[in-house]
This record gives structure tokens, C-alpha cells and sequence, in this order.
């Protein structure tokens, strides 16, 4: 089940909008601003963000996430319907822009359209990942992962272009590992990694993120 993050501080749109999606198979969050966003966003698919919130506008929103490297999928939902709205919150890296008022199953469209995009377009570097037999490859290199770092880079992998709590990570070692073996595993990943260990993000307050290229 695929998750998605509305922003928006129209109380009765985040309602509707919850109601109809997960009539459809999703899982809902919800914020009526994106202020601290950054601290939401472990597990997220995609974020549908209203432009015009008090605090932070949408647009700021999506350039706070740009600064923190985070390319989860955005869809614009907006009163602001001119041209030049549309072309800005395009310029910015939305997936999306739908003006307000808008069509419930067009919306759905358009995520089912922007998730399955995405799917096809996750890589590592110029890397395949084999979690069942714990190894990075392609045609000239093969890294090999111990069974704790596979652990770990096979749930960053999962929740690729998201951020991953350490205490997520922690979690799935039932609690036998603590805060700081997580960050030395990290590390030794990033080591093995190489050239390509800035595929491994740093999230600051929120632990870290494998990215896709």
C-alpha cells in the first residue's frame, strides 16, 4: 500500500481527499501546513501540497525539500490556476500542478501515473541491488554487504528517495543495535560504496536516505 502526505489547510479538501484515496487502496497523512514537513516524510510515496498555507507557502515547501536533496514526488493542488503559476511550480520540480476546483478521479490519475513512473526509474548509481545474496553489482565492480549492512541498505532500498528513521532502523534488529552502530554501519557502507557513497544522504534530525540517480 502506497502512502501519501496532503498539505493543505483547508480542513474540508484534506478530509475529501483523505476519504476518496484510501477508498482507493492508499494510506493518508495529513498537515494543514508544511512547516516542519521534513520530520513526516519516512515511508511517504508521494505529497499532494497546497500553494497558498499560512507559515510556508507550497512553493517554499518544495524548495526545502530540494535543499535537503529529498525527491519524493510532488503534486501541486492550487486555487492559484493562472499560466505562470502553473510554469513556476513546474520549474520547481513538481511532478504535477492540478488547479482547484479539480476532478477526484483525474487526481487519481495522476498519482497512479507519477507512482508508476517512479517505480521504473529507481536506480542505485550504476548499481543492481540483490538483497538474497547481500551484493551491489554491474559490469565491472561487485560490492559485497556483510548481513548487517544488508539489513540496513535493503530497508534504505525499500523506502528509496525517502527518508528512514534511525530508530526505524534499529527497530528491525529488535532493538539489539544501538543509535551509534547504526551510524558506523553507515558508514562502512558508504566506504564499500566509494565514489558513489553520496547516494547515502544524511538527513539531518532524521536519519538517512538512499537516493536515487
Amino acid at each position: 500500500m502506497k502512502t501519501i502526505l496532503i498539505v493543505d489547510d483547508d480542513d474540508r479538501i484534506r478530509g475529501l481527499l483523505q476519504q476518496y484515496l484510501e477508498n482507493n487502496n492508499f494510506k493518508i497523512l495529513s498537515l494543514e501546513n508544511g512547516l516542519y514537513i521534513e520530520k513526516y516524510l519516512e515511508n511517504i510515496d508521494l505529497i499532494i501540497l497546497d500553494v497558498m498555507m499560512p507559515k510556508i507557502s507550497g512553493f517554499d515547501v518544495i524548495k526545502k525539500l530540494k535543499s535537503l536533496n529529498i525527491k519524493i514526488p510532488v503534486i501541486f493542488l492550487s486555487a492559484k490556476s493562472e499560466t505562470n503559476d502553473r510554469i513556476e511550480g513546474l520549474e520547481l520540480g513538481a511532478y504535477d500542478y492540478v488547479a482547484k476546483p479539480f476532478e477526484p478521479k483525474e487526481l487519481l490519475l495522476r498519482i497512479q501515473n507519477i507512482l508508476n513512473r517512479s517505480i521504473k526509474n529507481n536506480k542505485i548509481g550504476n548499481y543492481n541491488y540483490d538483497s538474497t545474496k547481500a551484493i551491489l553489482y554491474n559490469d565491472n565492480d561487485i560490492i559485497e554487504l556483510s548481513s548487517t549492512e544488508n539489513i540496513i541498505f535493503n530497508l534504505l532500498f525499500k523506502n528509496i528517495n525517502n527518508p528512514v528513521k534511525r530508530e526505524t532502523i534499529i527497530e528491525n534488529f529488535d532493538g539489539t543495535i544501538s543509535e551509534r552502530s547504526v551510524d558506523v554501519q553507515i558508514t562502512r557502507i558508504r566506504k564499500k560504496l566509494g565514489a558513489k557513497s553520496e547516494l547515502i544522504k544524511t538527513i539531518r534530525h532524521n536519519g538517512y536516505m538512499l537516493i536515487s540517480e
